[in-house]
């Protein structure tokens, strides 16, 4: 999947602002599932979004 695809695809999804904005913040190129998983992770928690986006455990 290119950075794109994982716009559009979020897009059409109509994910909320803030789940948007780390979508959005990805570096172009292509990912496989799990690179694209470990960008958004990654990012995720660097935002400190974990509890807001109910990805914590």
């Amino acid at each position: 999947m290119t950075r794109l695809d994982a716009v559009v695809t979020a897009q059409t999804y109509d994910l909320p602002a803030d789940a948007m904005d780390v979508v959005l913040g990805l570096p172009p190129g292509r990912y496989s599932r799990a690179r694209l998983c470990d960008q958004l992770n990654s990012a995720i928690v660097g935002r400190g979004l974990s509890r807001q986006l109910g990805t914590h455990d």
